[in-house]
This record gives structure tokens, sequence and C-alpha cells, in this order.
């Protein structure tokens, strides 16, 4: 996916953490996301995998792991 095309995708949650971690897209195995969105500086979108532990299932952006069952919904 095009990070330009991540960038434009409506939201459909959120993590108050990087500055307002968006996330644009949640796939079966990916979570395509934009951190910055809240700063007013650059934005960055990632397109990172799911990953799966004891405590559910999370993904790891920047060395913090964000678990999925902590999305705010829009």
């Amino acid at each position: 996916m095009n990070k330009f095309k991540i960038l434009n995708k409506k939201s459909v949650g959120y993590w108050s953490a990087l500055n307002g971690l968006e996330v644009k897209e949640i796939g079966d195995d990916y979570v395509e996301c934009v951190s910055g969105s809240w700063d007013g500086h650059k934005k960055v979108a990632h397109c990172v995998k799911i990953q799966h532990n004891t405590k559910g299932d999370f993904i790891r952006l920047r060395g913090y792991n964000f678990y999925l069952r902590d999305i705010v919904p829009m």
C-alpha cells in the first residue's frame, strides 16, 4: 500500500501515544496506522504486522507494544 493512500484513509480508532497514533485499517495480519497525527508536525504512515502473545494481539512500533484491545474507536 502506498503511504500517501494510508494518510488519506479515514481513521477507525486511535491510541493516545506517539503524538496521536491513528489506526486507518485493520487487516487479517496487518495494521495500517499513522503516528504524529495530533502533533501538527510530520505525519508518518506505517503498515505493521499483528503479533500475538499470551496477553493478546498487538503491534510493535518504535519499541512499544500497542495492544489491539486498547484501541479507542472513532
